[in-house]
């Protein structure tokens, strides 16, 4: 009988499919994880890995092998700095032998990644697959965003702040740690652009370094009385506005890191909160129904965006393979390329020039915990 599993080996994570092993039975298909938590939780990385775990066990039945061999996902212990997920990603590759490798959302992993793998000789330089997107990066022949890139989160709250409040005044606030300076920013930028295609206002920006900056920048803005704020930062700077006595009555419209609706709902603010992600649960989820089924009967839980993104990078990746009818890197990444289009969890994803993709963007109302879809944007 077959039975889904994955064990700890030797600093390692390894998930495939116990069967009963056949003799003669080819060498598995190695694909490498490579993602780290961010901050103390842990539950993104959970999600993500469930979300791979059901690819896998999807395309490891008999009839779905991939050249007649299951996949096997390694998933080593990584340290959440360059050079933890650079030398993770290039021991994988030479040591491991992985045909391909697959990243989560944190745009600062993935910009990791891409700089390190963009170091490979050219034969090893083995598809990369990520759910997250990274500011003004060209196009690359081995690397896959299959998430919102900071110009869509931006470009699609941009969208619904000009529906919602248009020609009324909109305030930026923007954080300019070193850190995500250019992630934000990027963001900030498309979101302005997209709101100023159907308004007369010109959103006002103010840029924030520490607590104390963003504080004062919050009670200025309160005595503006702004339609609205967007907010290009972390869930902790929704911390430091709720302590600043942000007027309740302002509308925040959060440009963060994907992932952060748990955090965002567990929030004690007054304040009605909106914020643009690959995926939510609707009341109506037609799309997505038969993957939510599947998943909850799997794990008991219902999805999240990070196995919703993952679910989707690890099948475009084995559709690839499929296609491809060889391990080579070079003749992988050729097969992706030729890949325009695929069926998503929430849709279509179509593939743009740079290797990102359009996707369905959700837009979330959370109001005291309780969230709701307000928007459902098909790009």
């Amino acid at each position: 009988m077959i039975r889904p599993s994955r064990f700890l080996v030797v600093g390692f994570i390894v998930f495939f499919l116990f069967g009963c092993s056949k003799k003669g039975e080819l060498p598995p298909i190695r694909i490498g994880h490579v993602v780290a938590p961010v901050g103390a939780d842990a539950l993104d990385v959970e999600r993500a890995r469930q979300g791979i775990v059901l690819a896998v066990e999807e395309v490891n039945q008999e009839d779905r092998l991939i050249m007649g061999r299951r996949v096997e996902v390694i998933e080593p212990e990584v340290r959440n700095d360059r050079e933890g997920l650079g030398a993770t990603a290039a021991r994988l590759v030479s040591f491991n032998k992985v045909a391909a490798l697959l990243g989560g959302s944190d745009f600062l992993q993935v910009e990791s990644l891409v700089e390190n793998l963009g170091l490979m000789p050219e034969s090893a330089k083995v598809p990369l697959v990520v759910a997250g997107g990274i500011p003004g990066r060209p196009a690359n022949p081995f690397i896959y965003f299959l998430g919102l890139t900071p110009a869509d989160q931006g470009r699609m709250l941009g969208r619904f702040a000009a529906e919602s409040w248009q020609d009324q005044s909109i305030a930026l606030l923007v954080s300019a740690r070193e850190s995500s300076r250019s992630y934000d920013i990027a963001l900030a930028d498309a979101f302005a652009r997209e709101f100023g295609k159907s308004s007369s206002q010109v959103p006002g920006r103010r840029t924030f370094q520490t607590e104390h900056e963003l504080a004062e920048s919050a009670r200025r803005l309160s005595s503006q009385s702004p339609a609205a704020l967007v907010l290009a930062g972390t869930v902790e700077d929704l911390s430091v506005l709720r302590k600043a006595e942000l007027a309740e009555n302002v509308p925040i419209l959060f440009a963060g890191p994907e992932g952060s609706l748990p955090f965002l709902a567990n929030l004690d603010t007054p304040n009605t909160i909106y914020l643009a992600t690959a995926f939510a649960i609707t009341d109506k989820p037609e799309k997505s129904r038969d993957f939510i089924a599947k998943y909850q009967t799997r794990f008991h839980t219902p999805p999240d965006v990070n196995a919703v993104l993952a679910y989707d990078c690890a099948r475009f990746l084995f559709d690839g393979l499929q296609k491809a009818k060889s391990l080579e890197a070079a003749k992988i990444r050729e097969t992706l390329s030729e890949i325009k289009s695929f069926a998503g969890v929430t849709g279509e994803l179509r593939f743009q020039e740079d290797n990102s993709v359009s996707r369905a963007v959700f837009i979330v109302e959370l109001i005291r915990g309780k969230t709701k879809i307000k928007k459902i944007y098909e790009q």
